[in-house]
């Protein structure tokens, strides 16, 4: 259930870099001399986003990682809606929709265990 904005394979943009740093991630966008604070699902779903999985199998991917029912994919398509936006990810958006939004630190989806969280996101 994907928004008319949401890319249907999203891949993230080459070149920006991607650190850990306390409870979230910094990433760098040399390109736009940008920095983005994400949490933990965001860098993930950064990371997963290599235009192999559509946002339902990224939803898919992180309900197994956070042990989730049922997958968040509404969650999911709005985050990667956000990170297009950002100009993190790849994918054209539709007409009409709102670009103007500003998302440095996305909205914390259902987070459960901090074990299961990825520890290092590197590229």
């Amino acid at each position: 259930m994907t928004t008319s904005d949401t890319p249907t394979c999203p891949v993230r943009v080459t070149g920006i870099e991607i650190e850990e740093a306390g409870d979230g991630f910094i990433v760098y966008d040399p390109a736009r001399d940008r920095v983005h604070y994400l949490n933990h699902t965001a860098a993930l779903v950064l990371e997963l986003a290599t235009g192999e999985l559509s946002v339902e199998g990224i939803a898919n991917w992180i309900a197994r990682v956070y042990n989730l029912s049922p997958a968040p994919e509404a969650d999911i398509a709005q985050l990667v809606d956000e990170l297009t936006r950002e100009g993190l990810l790849e994918g054209a958006l539709a007409p009409g929709s709102d670009s103007d939004r500003s998302i440095d630190r996305p909205g914390e989806l259902n987070r459960t265990q901090e074990e299961d969280e990825p520890r290092h996101v590197t590229r």
